[in-house]
């Protein structure tokens, strides 16, 4: 056979084995197969989504990171800024429905959380005033009129929002001036907002706004630029400052809240105001979020304020329908009177004393929340806020027909976005405020050697504010029934006040010998102030500062604290105790300072506990702590 034959045979017999049909996969090979490939998919799904929760976990640390450090910086500044011609208010309060506060439920963190999770979450509030040069945020009406101080009032706190921003109602109500609800909405006029934990936009930690609110002290202006001969609008007799409108901006007529509900007594005309077609615009309020300009200064703050150690009368009628005070009656005899003026009765302790505390928490930029039965303001404590300008061109007002605001009727656009202004940081679940003396907890000290877990206390800074907990003994719960573990409570908190009578400490009397300042185991929280005798040197027996001169708690629970002036319950000795022949060293009562000076806290401590708005599917709390120094007074400075 040829070699030519032999090929053919060989490729012929190849071409016949590969026409031969090849086996297909079996049964087994095909669960085999797909069951990898679930697997492998299954795999890379979990490697994804561990990727994309570090992703986003890292994403919420960051925002949140990064949103704690401009409060820091943003607060620091402000602190730093801070004046002692004013004074200091610091509201410790737990956001408590006021409608079940005996049940004290607390709030919810989301709409996802369990019933029963409620936690009393802190909404404290920080006030205080700086100087420097301040402007109104507000829209000018005029380029050659702007609103500008150089004082101001700084206040921190949570806000209440009005409706939700994701569906504003059809027909929202028309902003009031004086924080009333309109009229025309479906809720009675006298609505006030719900509060925090209760059903409505406010009720969920995680939807909480905390505000930043800058409101200028100035006054009104006795000489305004020239009104143009070419301005229709405003008119010229609506061009001038009066106690309601300064620079063309609405004002609220005094600083403390309840005064300026009733002055100016002789309002003036509508057509002396911008605001035409606005009928409310009688007693501009802060509280209403769309003021940001108040009439006075601080000297006039201060006298109004140390009026009330002579015991001055209200100037208020006590039969003003708006003028409902949260303070109750001083001497416990009877919680259900309301003191409507400074009440001088001099049988109840320190009347002058609570008189100044009571104008101090009048200067908050609201009147407080309601307790049951007591009836105030229509939003109950806060400034209102808004997310975002919801009817900012006016078409809900006018029905969906697109008609926007008329030029005279420009200001309810402005008031838009003044509701949008003090917002500072939205998911703030809460904000928490305490200050110090700078004291330690010493080794000698009672309290501090009373139980092993205040042992630890020993070398610590000493805070102050309402009562906080901590798991001090490491078991791994915190048990705030009791004082063992309780690392923050009310200046002389700790205390049994009997331990402070007036022979011990105060210096009544001469000799020294006979009113000596208590000896060893001081208690931790008793703060001392020196002062100066005439010879230069420190006097022998410094003053205790008493805790009611700083705290005020209130029914609902809300601790006040105030700093600034002078100490009401400070008492010269009478100088027929005084014997001659003494040096000026020697306590000599005619040597006594006629007054005291309240001190201030040396540091404030500020916690704050975060989530990001944002991340709906899984909201997170952080915590963050900042410490700031006040700053000390200035030479010369009275305070």
């Amino acid at each position: 056979m040829s070699v030519m034959k032999l090929l053919l045979l060989a490729g012929s017999d190849r071409r016949a084995r590969g026409a031969r049909p090849r086996p297909a996969f079996t049964l087994l090979e095909m669960l085999v197969a797909v069951g990898a490939v679930a697997l492998i998919g299954l795999g890379l799904a979990r490697v994804f989504s561990a990727t994309s929760g570090t992703l986003r976990a890292g994403k919420r640390i960051s925002l949140l990171n990064d949103t704690a450090a401009m409060l820091e910086r943003t607060l620091r500044s402000d602190i730093d800024a801070m004046t002692r011609e004013g004074f200091l208010v610091i509201v410790n309060e737990n956001a408590y429905d006021p409608g079940d506060f005996n049940n004290r439920r607390g709030s919810r963190l989301n709409s996802q959380a369990d019933q029963g999770s409620e936690l009393p979450r802190r909404i404290d509030q920080l006030m205080f005033f700086s100087e420097g040069q301040f402007r109104s945020m507000r829209a000018q009406l005029h380029e050659s009129r702007q609103a500008t101080a150089n004082q101001a009032r700084i206040w921190w706190g949570h806000g209440l929002r009005q409706w939700d921003d994701s569906s504003p109602p059809a027909n929202p109500p028309v902003l009031r001036l004086d924080d009333q609800d309109d009229s025309t909405n479906a809720t009675p006029q006298n609505e006030r907002l719900p509060y925090f934990g209760q059903p409505g936009p406010n009720q969920y930690a995680a939807d909480w706004t905390l505000l930043r609110a800058e409101h200028l002290l100035t006054t009104p202006s006795p000489s305004v630029p020239p009104y143009p001969a070419s301005l229709t609008w405003p008119t010229l007799q609506q061009w001038s400052d009066n106690p309601i409108q300064i620079g063309l901006q609405p004002t609220q007529s005094n600083l403390f809240w309840h005064t300026s509900q009733a002055e100016p007594v002789a309002l003036p005309g509508a057509a002396r105001l911008c605001r035409d077609g606005d009928p409310q615009v009688a007693h501009p309020l802060t509280a209403s979020g769309l003021v940001d300009v108040i009439n006075g200064n601080l000297s006039d703050v201060r006298a109004m304020i140390l009026d009330a150690q002579a015991n001055a009368m209200s100037p208020l009628p006590g039969a003003h329908p708006l003028l409902q005070p949260y303070d109750f009656s001083g001497d416990g005899s009877n919680p259900n009177i309301v003191v409507t003026a400074f009440d001088p009765d001099g049988n109840r302790t320190n009347a002058s004393t609570n008189a100044m505390k009571q104008w101090m928490r009048y200067a908050l930029p609201a009147a407080p929340r309601l307790t049951p039965g007591y009836q105030a303001d229509a939003h109950g404590g806060r400034m209102r806020y808004q997310s975002l300008p919801v009817d900012y061109l006016g078409t809900y007002r006018n029905s969906g027909a697109g008609v926007t605001y008329a030029p005279t009727q420009d200001f309810r656009r402005t008031d838009q976005m003044m509701l949008t202004q003090s917002k500072l940081i939205a998911g703030c679940t809460s904000f928490i405020v305490e200050w110090s003396f700078g004291e330690v907890y010493k080794a000698n000290d009672p309290f501090v050697m009373s139980t092993p877990e205040r042992r630890r206390l020993e070398g610590q800074l000493i805070w102050h504010g309402l009562t906080r907990h901590s798991d001090m003994n490491f078991d791994g719960a915190i048990d705030q029934r009791v004082d063992n573990e309780a690392i923050v409570r009310p200046y002389l908190g700790f205390l049994d006040q009997t331990l402070f009578t007036a022979s011990s400490v105060r210096p009544t009397s001469y000799p020294p010998a006979a009113n000596p300042r208590p000896q060893g185991q001081t208690p931790s929280d008793a703060h001392f102030v020196e002062y100066d005798l005439p010879s230069g040197q420190k006097s022998p027996v410094p003053w205790r500062l008493k805790g009611e001169v700083i705290n005020d708690a209130t029914p609902d629970g809300s601790l006040y604290q105030t700093f600034g002036y002078y100490d009401a319950t400070f008492a010269p000795g009478s100088a027929a105790a005084s014997t001659s022949g003494f040096s000026d060293n020697d306590f000599y009562v005619e040597f006594q300072p006629a007054t005291m000076p309240v001190p201030w806290p040396k540091l404030i401590r500020v916690t704050v506990t975060l989530v990001d708005p944002s991340d709906t599917e899984d909201q997170r709390e952080q915590t963050f702590q900042f410490v700031f120094e006040v700053p000390a007074p200035r030479a010369g400075s009275v305070n």
